[in-house]
């Protein structure tokens, strides 16, 4: 049986290049996004593939969207927290509703998505969560402040659970990449 893995922001940059090689290797892939109807179409592996709709600023979404995923495949063997928003900004200009919606998409979303994959996980006593973050999540930038709190927050969040998961056989792996040319905004 293939395993399932579950993507977010899945539609373009390292989400949908994540997406690809996962259903090259033969993965089951649902597809998280706002706008899953942009997940481009590949033609590998399409029967293994759902395009999931997906808000991570909204709880009933996120619930919506795994529902949909575990009626169709199952719990997934593989979660990778990719989706994220980044809003430039001093940090004492940027105004905190706008704050307050990154945190949401980039730290409390991913939070509550792994919290609700996580029974599962244990469960089979196995399974791996991947958090994409930045090499922002280890440093300050001018202009990035909100950016950078929220990959901050969520590498120690992702570190702090690292521990926990491990008894259970549960990986934690935190990436961190640099610049790329992604379409990220």
């Amino acid at each position: 049986m293939p395993k399932t893995i579950l993507i977010t922001g899945a539609t373009s940059g390292f989400g949908l290049l994540t997406a690809r090689l996962a259903l090259s290797r033969g993965w089951v892939v649902a597809a998280a996004s706002r706008h899953p109807e942009a997940v481009p179409p590949d033609g590998t592996g399409r029967e293994r593939l759902l395009p999931l709709r997906m808000d991570l600023s909204d709880p009933a979404s996120v619930r919506e969207g795994l529902r949909a995923m575990e009626e169709r495949f199952g719990a997934p063997d593989a979660l990778v927290n990719n989706a994220g928003i980044g809003l430039l900004g001093a940090a004492e200009e940027v105004a905190p509703e706008a704050l307050r919606r990154q945190f949401e998409t980039n730290f409390f979303g991913a939070v509550e998505l792994t919290r609700a994959v996580l029974p599962a996980m244990r469960a089979r006593r196995g399974g791996q969560l991947v958090f994409v973050s930045s090499d922002l999540g280890r440093t300050g930038a001018p202009g990035l402040s909100a950016y950078c709190a929220t990959k901050h927050a969520l590498e120690g969040w992702a570190e702090s659970l690292f521990h926990e998961a491990a008894p259970f056989g549960i990986g934690v792996t935190i990436i961190e990449p640099g610049a790329f040319r992604t379409g990220f905004h």
